[in-house]
């Protein structure tokens, strides 16, 4: 009787093991740059039209850490205010996908880490290189950068089509964008792109 209690026992171990080993999961550790954050929380919230809080960590020693869970990648907001008050917290795109991301939230916001990650913070650099530039440049007029701007985007839906990153560029820059284009634009895309987009 022994002997068959311990090998039941054995054998769901394993599968619990096994089941736990099969979740994805998604470890984030963050560094916070700045002086005054020190206990503050870190709010991660959905990229919905009405984004909704789901988990939160305390900045301790400038470190915080989330460990996240979903069956497939997700884009979330990181969201950092130095008071309850605060109307311009500090936030952060990141995409939740298997291994260790990491973050940097300060003057300067980083993601790296994963490759998902990795894509959005390249769109994010060169997003605001190219808009730093072309706003710069005298010699072209209002309507002129917008036109650059769009083009900008509708590249980089492009290149990151039927991804999360390529969805969470859509929809929050979707104001650059011309209804040619964003008509273009979904009829390349899948049914999970068109989802994403009208959440």
């Amino acid at each position: 009787m022994k002997i068959i209690k311990c090998t039941l026992w054995t054998i769901l171990s394993a599968t619990l093991f096994c089941a736990c080993g099969s979740e994805r999961v998604n470890r984030l550790t963050g560094q916070v740059t700045m002086d005054g954050y020190e206990g503050r929380k870190v709010y991660l919230e959905t990229t919905t039209t009405n984004s909704v809080a789901i988990d939160s960590a305390v900045v301790k020693d400038g470190r915080f850490a989330f460990t996240l869970r979903d069956s497939i990648p997700q884009v979330y907001t990181l969201v950092l205010r130095s008071a309850d008050d605060d109307v311009f917290p500090i936030t952060l795109p990141i995409v939740s996908e298997t291994g260790h991301i990491q973050v940097v939230m300060g003057e300067l916001v980083l993601t790296m880490g994963t490759p998902l990650n990795d894509t959005m913070q390249d769109f994010l650099l060169a997003y605001s290189n190219f808009s730093d530039k072309i706003q710069q440049d005298e010699k072209i007029g209002v309507e002129q950068v917008r036109e650059h701007i769009s083009q900008f985007i509708e590249k980089a839906v492009r290149q990151n089509m039927n991804t999360p990153v390529g969805a969470y560029i859509y929809r929050w820059y979707a104001e650059f964008l011309t209804d040619t284009q964003k008509e273009g634009l979904l009829q390349l895309a899948d049914e999970d792109f068109k989802k994403a987009v009208n959440q």
